[in-house]
This record gives C-alpha cells, sequence and structure tokens, in this order.
C-alpha cells in the first residue's frame, strides 16, 4: 500500500497523500536530494524532464492559480490569457509562493486543490497525453510518480493548450 512516514514532508505532502489514498489511486513516492527545477527533479529521479509535472503559480487579473505543464514546456502567456480572458498575467514572487502554497519554491506540487485556500488548477493539455507524471509533493526531496489520468481525477483542473 502506498504510505509515507508521519514525520516526513510538509502538511501539503501529508494532504497530498491522504487524497491519493482516499481516491484509491496507485502511485509511488520517493525521496532524493533536495531540487529547485525540473532539470535538477529529472535528473536525481532518473526520468526525462518533460514526465515532470511543473506546477507554477501565477496571478490572473490579481487572483492566485496554479499552471500545471510538462517540465520541458513553458506557459504562452498571450494564449493562456486569451483561452481563459485574462486581462494580466503575473508570475508571482518566491515570496508569495510560500504564502500561497505554503511551501517554498521547488517543493510546488500540482495540487492548488489542496492549497489554504485552495486556488484554481489549470493544467496544459499536453501532460495528460503521458502516461505518468512526477512532481515534487510539497517538499523539495519528495516526488510522487502516479499516472497522470489519476492526477487529473484527484485535482478536476482547467485543460486547455496553452504552452510553447
Amino acid at each position: 500500500m502506498n504510505q509515507i512516514s508521519t514525520n516526513l514532508g510538509t502538511p501539503l505532502t501529508k494532504r497530498i497523500v491522504e487524497a491519493l489514498n482516499v481516491a484509491s489511486v496507485p502511485y509511488k513516492i520517493s525521496t532524493h536530494e533536495p531540487v529547485r527545477t525540473s532539470a535538477e527533479a529529472a535528473l536525481v529521479r532518473g526520468s526525462n524532464e518533460a514526465e515532470g509535472a511543473k506546477a507554477l503559480i501565477f496571478r490572473a487579473d490579481g487572483k492566485p492559480i496554479q499552471i500545471v505543464l510538462q517540465g520541458n514546456r513553458k506557459v504562452d502567456k498571450d494564449k493562456f490569457k486569451e483561452n481563459y480572458h485574462i486581462n494580466k498575467l503575473k508570475m508571482v514572487s518566491a515570496e508569495e509562493v510560500l504564502e500561497i502554497s505554503g511551501v517554498e519554491p521547488g517543493g510546488v506540487p500540482p495540487f492548488g486543490n489542496l492549497f489554504e485556500p485552495e486556488i484554481p488548477v489549470y493544467c496544459d493539455d499536453n501532460l495528460l497525453k503521458l502516461d505518468y507524471i512526477e512532481f515534487n509533493a510539497g517538499d523539495r526531496s519528495i516526488s510522487i510518480r502516479m499516472k497522470s489520468h489519476d492526477w487529473q481525477s484527484v485535482v478536476n483542473p482547467d485543460l486547455g493548450n496553452f504552452t510553447e
């Protein structure tokens, strides 16, 4: 069964594990040296950057949102704004990442729905073309690998095509 030591990770890590267990979806959790970027994470996980679910926090017309995409892609801000009728889209500062998510930059998981308070999650549909995704789970030293469609069923993100 999927388990995590109660003294491992952040409160957000524990909320993620609980949500995955409640949903009865399989996943693999691993620990590794701390990472900050998608490239560093792929290296320590022994995977490729495209499988990484990069979780970014932006302000869309002043309100925090999360955008999730493949680790080797970038948000096309103009396309995102057009798709969702947003006037201003700006990535938040490192301090705001901590304030909004409760975790340090580099450890932000693609679970804005589990932040306190929760924030809307938008996912580029290219990520869901992958069988499996990997992401930092609320801690720079903890990763989870799971089926992309299981992640989608737990998070229920707003899907679109907005990467370059």
